[in-house]
């Protein structure tokens, strides 16, 4: 039997999903258990009800795995809003909890018009909620399913994905649950990705604690399904699945069983999307397939990346940034096959009206009759690039000739300045000579890091991100790097400050301190220790390193003091505690700045 919900395979005589928990039973039907009676919380909000004083709920408009949706009016701003709340029976999951408040967190840090953004997290009787806008449309997978997308449209909502995940990725998350049920389509053929409750991020930890396989199987890249650690290559195999079912209507894998699918999706090739349909470009074929290759580093570098090969599907159609037609023979060709309408270039149907304006200026007046009105002069011709420039710049572009492209776009803009099309090229042929520069810049950085030379490393990417200081791989790599330097460091610290314990050297313990107010506190811990003990022995372990960016960082530790008692001679425990640090790097060197 199928989960109505998440479409997993779940047994027949289950009354629920065992992946993401909803009813199996699409009347709502329990079927008899031999066991205890389950007590499934119902919906606690009604309609005509206020939340936080605020919110007046409307209508319920969707279940997920693990959050429910209610429509509701802001009666302040006065403005439709959608509130998400944790479903009940998930209230006393921790995890739970704390990745609903950090889907909120995410989708809040990222401002892209393809992503669907959060006003506000609040509370109401105990349950944590998240306030968004209400979107009016449907699902990707609603929209599909109904078949009425042209190949066009089709094509630009793809590109609006990739464009959306570009900006996630470089804020350093992964979505890793992309698929058609998580991206709303508006009804002006909007894009807006959805759902980051399954979101990684790059940088700090992450909820997971042990190795879980998480997302939706269908659209599980072979290193989620083999449960490794995943990065934004993950989310671009996902969205090769969604690119392929979105232009087949077919998954790439399809199998009853969820282990079957899983095989597949590590081991097996998809069948080529012009298998299923003919009709569909060889060049959308190539980026699906570049997609869904089983070696991450053999996807797209980026989302970026992916959407600007879809953006080259557009323009080897004829197709615009705007929607507009760059090769105007297109046109041209369509208007003469009817023979009801004749078609005149451009520069003939002036001439013509020229020509006819310069014979009525030399009839012969007739006596007696009035002057003949002066025929006005024709209008001018709109400016703007002829079709042979705009040709010439999507043909070099097309051949991989992005320094060209960059030269003929800005011949363009010099007589030009704000031609959509000149301007659109010369971004995307910049950007490609970036990617092109910053290559060989990256894989010398990659190179080092695997070889554990993190200071070349910090320095290669450095470099990465003088080009482009938004690059999600340079940043990661730069952080992983720099990271792995400071923990070495830190290391050091804790074990110079324990000699400095048991040499009685106090200069050396407050050499590390940051801050006049905690230098004092330890000064005067310091100096009773000191002038009352001798033979002191200092042992650290259990040590623990978290970063919190590139220049903020926690250490905790086990601490055990044992020293000689002046007064009597004797050996004692003096302190054992479990200690905690809060680092900051000033410069190039770590100070304690804070403890508990």
């Amino acid at each position: 039997m199928e989960c109505p919900n998440c479409h997993s395979e779940t047994p027949d005589d289950s009354a629920f999903c065992s992946r993401c928990g909803s009813g199996t039973h699409k009347d709502g039907a329990i079927p008899p258990l031999n066991t205890q009676t389950l007590s499934i919380l119902g919906l606690d909000f009604q309609e005509g009800q206020v939340i936080a004083n605020k919110y007046k709920v409307k209508s319920v408009v969707g279940r997920g795995g693990m959050g429910v949706v209610y429509k509701a009016e802001d009666i302040v701003l006065k403005r439709c809003i959608a509130l998400k709340f944790l479903r009940a029976e998930f209230l006393v999951d921790a995890e739970a909890k704390n990745r609903f408040l950090l889907e909120a967190q995410v989708s809040a840090s990222i401002d892209h018009p393809h992503i669907c953004p959060v006003y506000e997290v609040n509370e109401e009787h105990g349950r944590t909620f998240i306030v968004m806008p209400f979107i009016e449309g449907e699902s990707l997978r609603e929209t599909n399913q109904k078949g009425l997308l042209g190949f066009a449209e089709r094509l630009s909502l793809a590109i609006q994905v990739a464009e959306g995940l570009s900006e996630a990725h470089k804020k350093g998350i992964v979505h890793r649950d992309i698929k058609p049920a998580n991206i709303m389509v508006t009804a002006r053929h909007q894009a807006k990705i959805m759902d980051f409750g399954l979101a990684k991020l790059l940088q700090g930890s992450d909820l997971t604690t042990t190795a879980k396989v998480m997302g939706t199987v269908s659209y599980m890249s072979p290193e989620q399904a083999r449960g490794d650690a995943v990065d934004p290559l993950t989310d671009i195999w996902s969205l090769g699945v969604v690119l392929y079912e979105l232009f087949t209507g077919r998954l790439p894998f399809e199998k009853k069983q969820n282990h079957a699918l899983m095989y597949a999706i590590i081991y097996e090739a998809p069948r080529p999307i012009r298998q299923i349909k003919s009709d569909l470009p060889e060049l959308l074929e190539a980026v699906v397939d570049r997609c869904l290759q089983k070696d991450p580093d053999d996807r797209f570098a980026d989302a970026e990346a992916l959407a600007l090969d879809l953006k080259n599907i557009q323009l080897r159609l004829g197709l615009g940034p705007d929607g507009s037609v760059l090769d105007k023979t297109r046109k041209l060709a369509k208007a003469k096959k009817s023979p009801a309408k004749i078609i005149l270039p451009a520069s003939a149907a002036i001439a013509a009206v020229v020509l006819g304006g310069w014979l009525l200026s030399r009839r012969t007046p007739v006596p007696g009759a009035a002057p003949a009105p002066r025929t006005p002069p024709p209008a001018a011709a709109p400016a703007g690039p002829s079709d042979e420039e705009l040709n010439r710049m999507k043909e070099s572009f097309l051949e991989n000739q992005y320094a060209e492209t960059a030269k003929l776009a800005q011949d363009v803009l010099a007589k030009y300045p704000t031609h959509p099309v000149a301007l659109e090229f010369q971004k995307r042929a910049r950007g490609a000579l970036l990617s092109a520069q910053i290559a060989p810049i990256l894989s010398s950085g990659k190179a080092n890091f695997q070889r554990g030379d993190f200071a070349q490393c910090v320095k290669d990417m450095e470099r990465a991100l003088a080009l482009d200081r938004n690059h999600p791989e340079a940043q990661q790599y730069l952080f992983q790097a720099d990271t792995a330097l400071s923990k070495g460091d830190i290391l050091s610290l804790v074990e110079r400050h324990r000699k400095a314990e048991e040499s009685k050297a106090m200069e050396v313990v407050l050499s590390d301190v940051g801050g006049s107010a905690l230098r004092r506190q330890w000064q005067d811990t310091y100096r009773t220790l000191f002038n009352g003990y001798d033979a002191i022995t200092s042992t650290v372990s259990d040590l623990a390193v978290s970063f919190d960016s590139r220049t903020e960082a926690t250490v905790t530790f086990s601490h055990r003091l044992r020293a000689v008692y002046k007064k009597d001679g004797k050996k004692k425990n003096v302190a054992e505690s479990s200690e905690t640090w809060r680092l900051r790097k000033q410069g190039n060197v770590w100070q304690v700045v804070g403890t508990g």
